[in-house]
């Protein structure tokens, strides 16, 4: 869309059209949805007990460390394309369009497979997948390669995306306070994803236009952020008293 418009209405009014779109869609969401349950009393802002439980507060810590690099793709794919494989602007940009649109089934499927598996498995998976998957960017150098490793990244990370605020219903020991808590890992999450893009832009920048740095970057943090997760995960299973290989 802002392909099309751009050249044609300018940026202003571009970016008009994307939030009409946006109001109407969000306006039917809040005309038909309704709450689950009654709004509890008003209470603090946020919920520091939270930060008492150890499974809670390394599942924070891991969201955040993730999402340092998860969305580095997303935003710099399309000008590697250009620098480093010679894409024209309109192909480039054809990348981020299969980035996003094989995103979609790639954040339903992790879903249905969860059901069977465990929500916190899955997204563990899913979490190391998308690191692989940024390290194995480095090495390709065609355009052909780059098309495949698109679909790989956008098929693992969209298990990322879609899960991680599920398996704060795992870890919470307080339904009561849910809210507030999925609260608190979107916030860490926003923060992670709103630091990594300039942190990789300044890496690219200090490393005289290589991308390579920004890609170990971003793929570290995803395998960081997946250990911390993954001792979550620990913790919840030794409470529970289960076995190693538990449905989590």
């Amino acid at each position: 869309m802002a392909r099309m418009l751009l050249p044609t209405i300018g940026f202003g009014w571009t970016m008009r059209a994307m939030g009409f779109i946006q109001l109407g869609t969000f306006a039917i969401a809040l005309v038909s949805g309704v709450p689950r349950q009654s709004p509890r009393k008003s209470g603090p802002i946020i919920d520091w007990s939270v930060f008492g439980e150890a499974a809670f507060t390394l599942y924070l810590l891991g969201a955040f460390l993730a999402f340092l690099g998860v969305f580095f793709p997303f935003f710099f794919l399309s000008s590697y394309a250009r620098e480093k494989q010679g894409l024209s602007y309109i192909d480039s940009l054809n990348l981020t369009l299969v980035l996003n649109g094989i995103g979609f089934p790639a954040r339903l499927i992790p879903s249905f497979i969860a059901r069977h598996t465990g929500t916190m498995n899955v997204f563990i998976a899913f979490l190391f997948s998308s690191a692989l998957c940024m390290y194995t960017w480095i090495p390709v150098h065609s355009t052909p390669g780059l098309y495949v490793w698109t679909v790989f990244y956008s098929l693992s990370v969209g298990g990322v995306q879609s899960l991680f605020l599920a398996v704060v219903t795992i870890i919470n020991s307080d339904m009561s306070k849910i809210g507030a808590r999925l609260g608190i890992i979107s916030a860490g999450v926003g923060i992670g994803a709103l630091l990594g893009s300039p942190i990789s832009g300044a890496i690219i920048s200090a490393s005289g236009g290589s991308y390579v740095g920004a890609q170990i970057f971003s793929g570290s943090t995803l395998v960081v952020g997946g250990l911390f997760v993954l001792a979550s995960r620990e913790m919840k299973r030794r409470q529970e008293g289960q076995g190693l290989w538990m449905k989590l």
